[in-house]
């Protein structure tokens, strides 16, 4: 990882794109807030008869006749009906746009973060002018312990 560089154009490419989608789904579901729904659905039946009749007589020279008629009818049925009502409540909505700039807004703020932390952690370009020098300290260190090492060994050994 040292030695690696952060800041090429793809990688800030992929943290825009991060970024981009993040605000894309946060303000998805902030719209969708606000909206309620309800359904009410009712059935009914209903049936019935009616009986009707007639009665008719005739009287003529050779006799008389009568005559009489029933009649006899039924329905039947059912009634169905459903309906929806969307309701919409600004408050919640502007409440969760709210909640989720909120949101975008810290994710970016961490990806920042995240890139600052990056950039400022790996190692860089320098350069070295004439007459400067890069000390490792590590190397340095080293040296000296073992300078005072064999610096002991003589004086415990009487050389």
């Amino acid at each position: 990882m040292i030695g690696e560089f952060t800041s090429s154009p793809v990688q800030y490419r992929i943290i825009g794109l991060t970024s981009f989608f993040n605000a894309l789904n946060e303000s998805m579901a902030a719209s969708k807030a606000g909206y309620s729904a309800s359904s009410t659905q009712t059935n009914s039946s209903y049936s019935g008869a009616t009986v009707s009749g007639a009665v008719g007589a005739a009287v003529g020279t050779n006799g008389a006749t009568v005559g009489a008629a029933v009649g006899v009818s039924g329905y039947a049925g059912s009634l169905s009906t459903s309906s929806t009502t969307v309701g919409y409540n600004g408050a919640a909505a502007y409440q969760a746009e709210l909640i989720a700039s909120g949101r975008i807004a810290e994710y970016n703020n961490q990806m920042l973060q995240e890139r600052q932390m990056k950039d400022e952690g790996y190692l860089k370009i320098t350069t070295v002018n004439p007459g400067e020098t890069i000390i490792n300290m590590k190397k340095v260190m080293s040296y000296l312990l073992t300078f005072l090492l064999i610096q002991s060994f003589i004086l415990l050994c009487g050389i």
